[in-house]
C-alpha cells in the first residue's frame, strides 16, 4: 500500500529548506563583508591645509581666465553678457536643466542607499545623502579624486558601521559606477565618432581621438586588472610581480645614481624601496579582495544589484547630458534641439573628459574647463563660456564653496567656544 505524503509536512519541509538556503546566503554575505579591507584611517592633519585650498582656488581662477580668452579667440562673436542670457532664457529647458541637476544629486545618493540596504538591510536616506556629498567634496579637492573614499569610510565607521561594512558600502558603489562610466563612454566614443568630425576643428580631431582613447584605456586598466586577477589569479599575480620588480629595480638604480651614499645610507634607502614594493603588492591584493567580496555580496542580492546598475547608468546619462540642456536654455534658439545634438554633446563631453582624466589637479580643474570650451565652441560661440561655467559650477565649484563655508563656520565656532571656555 502506497504511503500518502502529508501536505503539512511538505510545506514544513519546503519552509525549512528555504530557511536553510537563506541562512547559507547570509553566512556567505557576512563572510564577504568581513573579508573587506578592514582599515579605517584617520586623515592626516595638515598644519597648513589652507595653502592647498588657496592653490586650488588659484588654479580655478586661472582656468576661468583662460576659458574667457579661449571662448573669444575664434571668429568675431563676443561673449554675450550674463544679463542678456538671463533675459532670453528658455524657461522650459532651464527647468529641465534644474530637474537634471537634481536628478544627478538624488541618483548619486540613491546608489549609497541601495548598497547600504544590500549590505545591512537598513534604509538610511539621510546618511546616504551625507556620504554622497562628503565623497564629492573630498574628490573635488584632492588630486585624481583620491580623497573621497577614505573620508566616506571613516564617516560610515563613526556612524556605527563596522570597518568591513563601511568599506563595502563605498567600494561596491565605486566598482559599479566605474563600470557604468567606462561602458557609457565606450559606447559614445565608439558609435558616435562623427561628433568630432562635425563639431571639432580638423586639426584637433586626431588629438581628441587619440587622447580620449588613451584616457579611457588608463581608466579601464584598474577594473580590467582586478577582474582579470579575480578570474586568473596565478597568471595575474606573476604579471603584477614582474612589473613591480621592474619599477623597484628602476627606483633603486635611479637612487644609486642620484646620490653617492655610504653603505649604511644605501641600505636604508633599499629598505625603504622594498617597503614601498610590499605596499604596492598589498594594495593590489586588497583591491582584488574587495572586488571579490563586492561580487559575492551583490550576487546574493540580485534585485539590489540590478537596481544599482540601472541607477549608475541613469546617473552617468544625466551627468553627460547636463551641458546639452544648459546650452539649449542659454542659446536662444541658436542650437538645434534634438536627440542627435544631445548625443553629440555627450560624446564631445566624454572625449574631452577622458582626454584630461590623467591631469593631477583636483577634479582636472583649470584644464577640463578649457578643453570643454575647445570642443563646444562650434555649437554656440557666444554662450559657450557661460554654459561651461554653469555646468562646472553646479557639478564642481559649488562643493568647494560649500566645503569652504563649512570650514570657516567650524573655525569660527571653535574660536567662539574657546573664548567662552577661557572666561
Amino acid at each position: 500500500m502506497r504511503n500518502k505524503s502529508n501536505p503539512e509536512n511538505e510545506v514544513q519541509s519546503d519552509a525549512e529548506k528555504n530557511k536553510q538556503i537563506k541562512s547559507v546566503k547570509k553566512q556567505k554575505v557576512d563572510a564577504a563583508l568581513q573579508n573587506f579591507t578592514n582599515q579605517v584611517q584617520e586623515p592626516p592633519k595638515k598644519k597648513h591645509g589652507w595653502v592647498s585650498m588657496l592653490v586650488l582656488l588659484l588654479i580655478i581662477g586661472l582656468g576661468i581666465f583662460f576659458m574667457v580668452k579661449l571662448a573669444t579667440s575664434v571668429g568675431e562673436t563676443e561673449i554675450r553678457s550674463l544679463g542678456d542670457i538671463l533675459a532670453n532664457l528658455d524657461v522650459k529647458y532651464t527647468l529641465i536643466s534644474v530637474a537634471v541637476l537634481v536628478g544627478m544629486l538624488v541618483l548619486d545618493s540613491v546608489k549609497y542607499l541601495v548598497v547600504t540596504h544590500a549590505t545591512t538591510g537598513l534604509f538610511k536616506p539621510l546618511s546616504s545623502i551625507k556620504v554622497s556629498f562628503l565623497g564629492k567634496y573630498y574628490d573635488n579637492i584632492t588630486p585624481f579624486g583620491s580623497g573621497g573614499q577614505p573620508m566616506q569610510i571613516l564617516y560610515l565607521h563613526k556612524k556605527g558601521h563596522s570597518a568591513g561594512v563601511s568599506s563595502a558600502i563605498v567600494m561596491i558603489k565605486y566598482f559599479a559606477q566605474m563600470i557604468c562610466w567606462l561602458l557609457l563612454c565606450f559606447l559614445l566614443m565608439t558609435f558616435n565618432r562623427g561628433a568630432l568630425q562635425q563639431y571639432v576643428d580638423a586639426g584637433q580631431q586626431q588629438f581628441f581621438m587619440i587622447a580620449g582613447w588613451i584616457g579611457w584605456v588608463i581608466n579601464a586598466l584598474l577594473p580590467f586588472f582586478i577582474i582579470f586577477f579575480a578570474i586568473f589569479p596565478k597568471i595575474t599575480n606573476k604579471i603584477l610581480l614582474f612589473f613591480i620588480n621592474i619599477v623597484t629595480k628602476i627606483s633603486w638604480s635611479f637612487a644609486k645614481r642620484k646620490e653617492k651614499r655610504t653603505g649604511e645610507a644605501q641600505l636604508q634607502r633599499k629598505i625603504k624601496i622594498l617597503g614601498r614594493k610590499q605596499k604596492w603588492i598589498n594594495s593590489a591584493y586588497s583591491a582584488v579582495k574587495d572586488f571579490r567580496s563586492s561580487f559575492i555580496v551583490m550576487s546574493h542580492k540580485p534585485v539590489q544589484f540590478i537596481l544599482l546598475m540601472l541607477v549608475c547608468l541613469a546617473s552617468e546619462f544625466f551627468t553627460w547630458s547636463f551641458p546639452y540642456f544648459i546650452l539649449v536654455a542659454f542659446a536662444d534658439g541658436a542650437v538645434e534641439i534634438g536627440a542627435a545634438t544631445m548625443f553629440a554633446i555627450m560624446t564631445l563631453n566624454a572625449y574631452a573628459s577622458m582626454s584630461v582624466s590623467i591631469v593631477p589637479t583636483p577634479g582636472n580643474s583649470g584644464v577640463l574647463e578649457n578643453v570643454i570650451v575647445l570642443v563646444f565652441r562650434a555649437l554656440a560661440t557666444s554662450v559657450v563660456f557661460w554654459v561651461v561655467f554653469t555646468w562646472r559650477f553646479f557639478t564642481y565649484y559649488i562643493y568647494i564653496l560649500i566645503g569652504i563655508g563649512i570650514t570657516v563656520f567650524e573655525l569660527i565656532r571653535k574660536a567662539v567656544r574657546n573664548k567662552r571656555e577661557s572666561k
